[in-house]
């Protein structure tokens, strides 16, 4: 039986006194929302609070620790790996986005300052009239995913094939530690000057990213910029199998030809990305944003294109390139053409790269499939050398669960992508009937919620897609993957060295002594008790 807590008069007025009443909230409804994440939740935290500033975080440590609670931080909500959630009942949740500032933008520089609450979408619109953007720009989910927690998940996409990940950004961070102090490291830790490099002796940032929050909460953060290229020329191509489709994926990665290089398996292009009648409506609003952005010519050829060729498509891949010139990005698509031909790739229509980029953050309608069913990835980032093999072993899994599957009309999917030169993303997805939560209908956009017919909850199915997905969790293990948003989920300390892993506990200790920044994460602290 879970042990309940509440909070005292006296901590609850402590919390109105240092942020104000109006940003704490304890209404139960919003607690159970907030201690919720896409696709579980745990214990429900006794309030959440709203600073505005890191000296409201730093009294926030305080009252906590001196009335032994627990802090999660929580950015824009789109986990799926229980990174925010509560494994104590005795936790407050510490929600970031009042912290939104963007501080400093320097163009003669070449750097942003921003607070790490600030979404990677107002962050781009901001930077856009100067036709900036850092190197790494965002994932997918930016219009609602913080900086702080891209940083702590350490995510991929936008940018993801040319420039890596998150941290490869990222030149200093500001970090409230669990002993209420603001750690500044890289650029921020010198005294004087411009925060411009972030390497000036042993450099501490890269402790805090992809820490999902366990060694401390990021409040400010210095990114690199880079000019928005002039040019920007898209492509795609369709493969028979997997096997042909990695082959021309790490090939175009390991040269770096592309600014992003994407995949999907046939089940995603035809359900996940073509979608139902639906998307004739949707069409023709991408239309129209597509023909604002890059001209009537673009548009009319994804016109002819369309998003339904895809249900021609195997294994589709597609690629963005950008460069200084026209001349550049045709050699590299030429190269790209080259690699796919001879690989057995088929040119097809490029209109999916096309309508993506003209809308990089779209609505987060995708944490749902496309008639409403629940929706839940898992992935692994492996060498080159794998990729193909770990696909294998995945698919083995699933014709040996095949009965299993079809039972409970549970279906899946890959998202597979290159991330700088070394490495490759294979995300599987799960999808099946089955009741959404609040997460689900408050951000998912409403003319589309509403169009789902509700199906009650589905705990079997449920608890085998869960089943298949930890044994896909177990296969990546063995294959030696690593992950971003490892959250509470992954198996981080399994796959550490024991003198890594150690020496992880011994900074745990050394940075957040009384264990008060969310336990769990990381597998530090589990007991959170």
């Amino acid at each position: 039986m879970t042990e309940t807590h509440t909070l005292t008069p006296a901590v609850l007025s402590g919390f109105h006194d240092i942020v104000g009443a109006e940003f704490v909230i304890t209404d139960p409804a919003e607690l159970s929302y907030y201690s919720t994440d896409v696709y579980r939740s745990f214990e429900t935290a006794l309030a959440v609070l709203q600073p505005e500033n890191a000296q409201q975080l730093r009294e926030i440590v305080s009252l906590c620790k001196q009335n032994s609670l627990y802090m999660v931080t929580r950015g824009g909500g789109m986990s799926y790996t229980d990174s925010y959630l509560h494994k104590s009942a005795r936790g407050v949740s510490i929600d970031m986005r009042r912290m939104n500032r963007i501080i400093d933008i320097n163009i003669r520089d070449m750097i942003v300052t921003v607070e790490c609450g600030c979404t990677w979408q107002k962050l781009n619109e901001a930077l856009a009239p100067h036709g900036l953007r850092p190197p790494y720009w965002g994932p997918l989910s930016g219009m609602r995913a913080t900086i702080g927690g891209a940083l702590s998940q350490n995510s991929v996409f936008w940018g993801g094939t040319s420039h890596g990940t998150a941290a490869e950004s990222v030149l200093g961070l500001d970090v409230l530690l669990g002993n209420g102090e603001i750690l500044p490291t890289g650029a921020h830790g010198k005294k004087d000057g411009v925060p411009f490099m972030r390497y000036d002796g042993p450099d501490l940032t890269g402790l805090f990213i992809g820490d999902s929050g366990a060694l401390g909460i990021k409040t400010v953060a210095t990114l690199r910029l880079v000019t928005i290229p002039a040019v920007v020329k898209y492509a795609s191509f369709s493969f028979e199998t997997h096997q042909q489709l990695c082959a021309a994926m790490s090939e175009i990665g390991r040269r770096g030809l592309a600014s992003e290089c994407y995949a999907f398996d046939p089940f995603l292009q035809n359900s996940r990305v073509v979608g139902g009648d639906a998307d004739v409506v949707e069409d023709v609003k991408t239309l129209a944003r597509v023909a604002g952005k890059s001209g009537l010519k673009e548009s009319i050829k994804i016109a002819a294109g369309g998003r339904r060729f895809i249900r021609k498509v195997q294994w589709g891949l597609h690629v963005h390139v950008e460069d200084r010139c026209e001349a550049g990005a045709d050699h590299a698509l030429a190269e790209i053409d080259k690699i796919a031909d001879e690989n057995g790739g088929i040119s097809i229509a490029n209109s999916l790269p096309v309508i993506m980029s003209s809308h990089p953050f779209p609505p987060t309608n995708s944490m749902v499939g496309p008639d409403g069913e629940r929706w839940v990835p898992i992935h692994g980032k492996v060498a080159h050398s794998q990729a193909s093999e770990t696909i294998d072993k995945i698919q083995d899994l699933f014709r040996q669960n095949k009965a299993v599957l079809e039972k409970y009309n549970i279906d899946t999917g890959y998202l597979l992508c290159t991330v700088g030169n070394t490495t490759f993303l294979v995300e599987p997805v799960f999808f099946w009937p089955d009741e959404l939560n609040e997460v689900h209908r408050r951000n998912v956009e409403p003319d589309v919620f509403n169009r789902f017919t509700p199906v009650p909850a589905n705990p079997e199915a449920r608890t085998e897609a869960e089943r298949i997905r930890n044994e896909v969790r177990s296969i990546f293990l063995e294959q030696g993957a690593v992950h971003f948003q490892i959250g509470k989920y992954y198996p981080y300390k399994n796959s550490r060295r024991d003198v890594a892993w150690s020496m992880m506990e011994q900074l745990k200790r050394l940075l957040d002594k009384d264990g008060v920044l969310n336990p769990g994460q990381l597998g530090l602290n589990e007991a959170g008790s």
